[in-house]
């Protein structure tokens, strides 16, 4: 068999399995129990316009992978056609980034590091648990048909969800996190890897 003949049956099966089904929770999970996990997204950030940090419709784009792991968070950033950016490790004890270039930057958390990565500080450990639909401090939530959370505002922040599984116990497909005149962060999580 030739090389072009075994070429079309797999692009065929790849092009299947890429567009097959809507994201859905792992078999037997329901979203308030997880608490570890790891999920292959796309990003886009925007910074908004502020003359003293930023022009106006700065930002951001790629692919990254996260795991979060009890008090540990691992991503690693990658641009849309997948070369390596940056790796991004924090601990309860501290935080690094690793540059393609080889540099490294410490601080004492990871908000701190991607200030000076991306101008403004992004909350690791909370956006964590903002794709649990967990939120620690007050705030204004609401929830959907299904009774998951669909957006949530408080202290400065804004957080929309999006579900393309019905089910009750869905993990959202999508999350919108807005810190107001500051910054917008889209997720597009394409895969669920819930850690035991």
């Amino acid at each position: 068999m030739s090389v072009r003949a075994l070429v079309l049956p797999l692009t065929l099966i790849f092009l299947l399995t890429a567009c097959a089904g809507v994201l859905r929770a792992p078999e037997g999970e329901i979203r308030e129990t997880v608490r570890n996990f790891e999920i292959d997204a796309r990003f886009s950030l925007r910074l908004d316009a502020n003359a003293s940090q930023t022009e106006p419709g700065q930002g951001a784009s790629g692919r990254l992978v996260w795991r979060h792991d009890g008090e540990s968070d691992r991503i690693v950033f990658s641009s849309p056609l997948g070369q390596g950016l940056a790796e991004l490790s924090s601990t309860a004890s501290g935080a690094r980034l690793r540059l393609a270039s080889g540099e490294e930057r410490q601080a004492r958390d990871a908000a701190t590091l991607l200030k000076g990565f991306w101008v403004y500080p992004l909350p690791v450990d909370q956006v964590a648990q903002w794709l649990l639909g967990r939120f620690g401090s007050a705030g204004s939530l609401l929830r959907d048909t299904e009774g998951r959370p669909s957006r949530w505002a408080g202290a400065g922040w804004e957080i929309d969800y999006a579900y393309e599984d019905e089910a009750a116990g869905a993990l959202p497909s999508r999350l919108t996190v807005r810190r107001v005149g500051e910054f917008e962060l889209r997720l597009r999580i394409e895969e669920w890897r819930i850690i035991p």
